[in-house]
């Protein structure tokens, strides 16, 4: 599976789990957050609770560390009056500096394991990682509830 065949986005964001409405209560793994909600969940029309046994598939991110000297490298390396312009970094460098750390990446695999859902991909940088599992699963992994939806004339 390459992360263009994942069908659904999970990163604790509270929006629609493989066209599902998600309600976020908190309680995800280690190193992810719950900060938004889509705008588009207020066009759609709840149906219901999901059944518990349909399978889904879920990609996690997890939040970039040192995000405030990120912005500011980023910040440098295009202003032609710093030093730094120009100075692009490597893939590893930008691991080693901003991207998760094996640790946090680990504790998310075991977050969802435990959970019972099955870890399908890790992003060689550590940022996704994706997973499938059953409804009642991802309900129990992430602290949400899922429901069946219709937007804009589709059921999801």
């Amino acid at each position: 599976m390459t992360w263009r065949d994942t069908t659904a986005i999970a990163t604790l964001t509270g929006l629609v789990v493989s066209g599902v409405a998600v309600r976020a209560s908190g309680g995800g793994p280690p190193g992810t957050s719950s900060r938004s909600m889509s705008p588009h969940l207020r066009e759609a029309a709840d149906l219901g609770r999901e059944h518990g046994t349909r399978r889904h598939r879920i990609l996690v991110a997890l939040e970039l560390r040192n995000r405030e000297a990120l912005d500011a490298f980023l910040a440098d390396v295009q202003d032609p009056t710093s030093p730094r312009y120009g100075q692009f970094l490597t893939q590893a460098e930008f691991d080693a500096l901003y991207a998760p750390t094996p640790l946090d990446e680990e504790a998310v695999v075991a977050h969802l394991t435990r959970n019972g859902l099955r870890v399908t991909t890790r992003a060689p940088n550590r940022l996704l990682v994706g997973a499938i599992g059953s409804v009642a699963a991802i309900e129990q992994a992430f602290g949400v509830e899922m429901h069946r939806v219709q937007f804009r004339g589709a059921l999801h």
